[in-house]
């Protein structure tokens, strides 16, 4: 991994901790599924990944949610933060039963002093705005009030919505909408990336 890889998530993350905004978006970025060492899924540079620990070494202190809202688990980033309690990392996406990258069980939930800072809340196919929105004030808006983050890093891919040809879920606009109001209520530092989203015209709307 490399900050130049990053490239707009790295300098949009920049302006953020230097106070330059509160609130920056790269819809190119996004690239959830990249390893250390190995390209997975579309992504070949873990974006977010990298962002996340270049933010960490300069202010070691502070704490970092990342949620990831794309229809497929967000396992590169998992791994880089499993043991580390200083990121919060949630994601909301179809199982991993019927969908790749086959995995984000509930079941995995962090290691060592990153136990119980890795949230999965896996969807069954069909879910819409209704199971959602019980996600969403049940479990994801409570913990990261309760983490408290200086910077939310929100991975909002588009492909759960209900005319996307390649995931199941059943999602409208109205659940895109309360998901950045509740973050926006929450904190005011977002760092906010692109992610999936194969209808393209639904996706560019």
């Amino acid at each position: 991994w490399s900050l130049q890889a990053a490239g707009g998530t790295h300098e949009a993350m920049t302006r953020i901790m230097n106070g330059d905004a509160l609130i920056a978006f790269n819809p190119l970025g996004g690239f959830h599924h990249g390893m250390p060492d190995y390209a997975e899924g579309f992504c070949y540079i873990n974006d977010i990944a990298v962002t996340i620990m270049d933010a960490l070494n300069r202010l070691p202190k502070q704490r970092i949610a990342y949620v990831d809202f794309d229809a497929h688990h967000g396992n590169g980033v998992q791994e880089a933060f499993y043991t580390d309690p200083r990121v919060l990392v949630i994601s909301l996406h179809e199982t991993g039963r019927t969908l790749y990258p086959w995995s984000g069980s509930e079941k995995e939930i962090g290691e060592a002093e990153g136990k119980g800072f890795t949230v999965n809340f896996p969807l069954e196919p069909g879910s819409d705005d209704e199971v959602y929105d019980l996600a969403l004030d049940g479990v994801v808006f409570a913990l990261l009030r309760s983490f408290s983050p200086d910077i939310i890093v929100a991975q909002i891919g588009a492909d759960t919505l209900l005319s996307d040809p390649l995931t199941n879920l059943r999602l409208t606009n109205n659940t895109y909408q309360k998901l950045i109001k509740g973050i926006r209520d929450l904190c005011p530092k977002i760092l906010a990336l692109g992610g999936g989203g194969y209808d393209l015209y639904r996706t560019a709307r």
